[in-house]
């Protein structure tokens, strides 16, 4: 499942640079010249956002699953210091 993620992010990333570069690309045209209209252009950023927020949401899930495991290593070796192991009791 976290390779999956890491995929979907990558790409997610890589279609926001190049959307960037393609916005970038069109508002110097537009200072230049024109090429598209406000409303083109507003879409376009709206469509980057939107496709930021999910590569972001990719990664944060991702970070998230290894956070999961690493508070779980962390547990049993604070356990450990108090002589205790998971899953027995302290009497």
């Amino acid at each position: 499942m976290g390779k999956i993620l890491g995929v979907i992010s990558a790409i997610a990333l890589a279609l926001s640079i190049l959307l960037i570069v393609l916005i970038l690309y069109q508002l110097i045209k537009i200072i230049l010249g024109g090429s598209w209209d406000i409303q083109d252009i507003t879409l376009a950023l709206l469509i980057l956002i939107i496709t930021l927020i999910f590569g972001l949401a990719g990664y944060i899930i991702n970070i998230s699953s290894k956070l999961a495991n690493v508070d779980k290593i962390l547990h049993g070796h604070i356990q450990w210091h108090k002589g205790t192991e998971i899953g027995k009791r302290h009497n």
